[in-house]
């Protein structure tokens, strides 16, 4: 049995059709969550919605990329390897499918590029191999959700 470390306590309201403000910890003003495009579609409300904002979908698949390449970079920094200044950054792509006619999200690749040198390629890659394992959020919805990471080494120039 593990020890309770953290509760995070949210306040949802519900403001106006699918609008809804989080007050989360640490923010001071509230996030947004809405529909967009396929996904106001599929609960029925026009894909030209006048004021779209990001779905819970849209949080939950950011959380997962968000805290991956928050992780990486820590363990890259850690070995000394500079991952700040957007000399990493990542592209995360999920995709979501009908499973009882509920909107479910299946898969969530993260697609890392890193701008770094290339005496440090070893390190680079068994730093990418090991650190889905360390993230809090991929360790929390993993066994639901298949997670892939990708890295794409860009190497620096010396002068």
């Amino acid at each position: 049995m593990s020890n309770l470390v953290y509760t995070s306590n949210i306040k949802i309201e519900r403001k106006k059709g699918s609008l809804r403000h989080a007050y989360l910890p640490a923010e001071t003003e509230p996030v947004k969550f809405g529909l967009h495009g396929a996904i106001a579609k599929h609960y029925g409300v026009s894909d030209t919605i006048d004021n779209p904002h990001a779905t819970t979908i849209d949080y939950l698949i950011s959380a997962v990329g968000g805290c991956l390449t928050g992780t990486f970079g820590g363990a890259l920094r850690v070995r000394e390897i500079d991952p700040d200044n957007d000399k990493l950054s990542s592209e995360v792509i999920g995709e979501v499918e009908l499973e009882d006619n509920v909107l479910v999200i299946k898969r969530i690749l993260v697609k890392y590029t890193l701008l770094a040198q290339e005496k440090d390629k070893k390190t680079i890659e068994r730093v990418h191999s090991i650190h889905k394992e360390h993230c809090a959020v991929y360790k929390s919805v993993y066994k639901a959700i298949d997670i892939t990471t990708e890295l794409k080494i860009e190497y620096l120039q010396l002068s």
